[in-house]
């Protein structure tokens, strides 16, 4: 006797194939998402807490599949992981009172109005167009240029073409290594040294720079991307004695103007950067101006993070921060204005 065929609904097998779709997404968004809450410990977690908006933009299109496929399970539990990541981005979108343009009492009265700029440069160990890097320098016109990625030829170029608009240097450039460093300035740098947080080869710079009314305490530094156990522990260190250079200076001068810029390798999305930030008693210049990168894997949002950073003590106040142009990097520079506020 011949079997009878049933035609099968093409509706109800594609929604089968989602739903298996789906359950294979959620187990593995759920791993990643418990995965980070081990961060602190582990430098693959860490680098996965640090992608928290590639991790959201990856749970969109899990909500949608359990909306059509009626699978209220998978669609509760993409919406709560999404609610989960994105508290973490709160300080991208939600201003502080020491944020913006607001009114504030400016030390030294009119002829410090203009307070501080600076500008932050990653130029890429590897970028060999120059003139391309000096070119988006002179445009960003910051009293400061904080360089990271130094290399010997863009020093040497730096000597030569910068020497007259900034007189006021310091520079340590590397032939191998991706962490040669530079602080040019208009203003007259006292005190410049380099400092080790961690390892020899990853040095840093702590200067005052000499404005008419005050002077302000600058840190570039460059701590190693956590790429690797070492690595990561590497960063850790370089971060946690930074924040403790910063902690016994405040302790002896609250009121002092201190300003940290630098590429941390970090972004504000994890539990260790905003624990880092609270313990120094410094603020964050991103906080309320949201999620743009200032680094790119490859040139579009979901391929970047934020790794370039300002913290500053409340002697100052941030007024503006731009992320600058492509400049040959896979870093985009950023340049921050900063006012001094007058002590109390």
């Amino acid at each position: 006797m011949p079997s009878e065929s049933q035609d099968v609904d093409p509706g109800v097998m594609r929604r089968g194939l989602l739903h298996r779709l789906g359950a294979i997404w959620l187990m593995l968004s759920i791993g990643i998402t418990a995965i980070t809450l081990t961060a602190g410990h582990w430098w693959i977690a860490d680098v996965l807490a640090n992608l928290r908006i590639q991790v959201i933009i990856g749970l969109l299109p899990l909500v949608l599949i359990g909306l059509v496929t009626r699978r209220h399970r998978i669609t509760a539990s993409a919406v709560l992981m999404l609610c989960w990541h994105v508290w973490f981005l709160k300080v991208a979108m939600i201003p502080t009172a020491n944020a913006g343009t607001s009114d504030v009492s400016v030390a030294g009265g009119a002829e410090s109005a203009r307070g501080l700029t600076v500008c932050l440069s990653n130029v890429l160990i590897l970028n060999d167009d120059l003139d391309r890097i000096c070119e988006s320098l002179r445009k960003s016109d910051a009293d400061v240029l904080a360089i990271v990625e130094l290399n010997e030829f863009l020093q040497e170029k730096l000597t030569q073409e910068f020497s007259e608009d900034y007189p006021y240097f310091v520079l340590k450039s590397q032939r191998d290594g991706a962490f040669g460093i530079g602080l040019l300035s208009r203003y007259p740098l006292k005190n410049p040294e380099f400092i080790n947080f961690s390892e020899d080869w990853m040095p840093s710079i702590s200067a005052d720079v000499e404005l008419p009314s005050r002077s302000v305490r600058i840190f570039v530094t460059h701590p190693t991307p956590p790429m690797s156990q070492t690595s990561f522990g590497f960063r850790n260190r370089h971060l946690s004695s930074l924040v403790d250079n910063v902690k016994t200076l405040l302790a002896g001068q609250p009121d002092r103007p201190v300003l940290v810029v630098g590429d941390l390798n970090l972004t504000p999305w994890t539990s260790r950067y905003q624990d880092l930030l609270r313990e120094s008693g410094l603020r964050d210049a991103a906080v309320g101006r949201g999620l743009t990168p200032t680094w790119y894997r490859w040139p579009a949002f979901p391929f970047g993070l934020v790794l370039d950073h300002a913290w500053y003590s409340t002697a100052l106040t941030c007024r503006t921060r731009t992320i600058l142009p492509d400049m040959g990097s896979d870093h985009r520079p950023v340049l921050l204005e900063f006012l001094l506020t007058s002590p109390q």
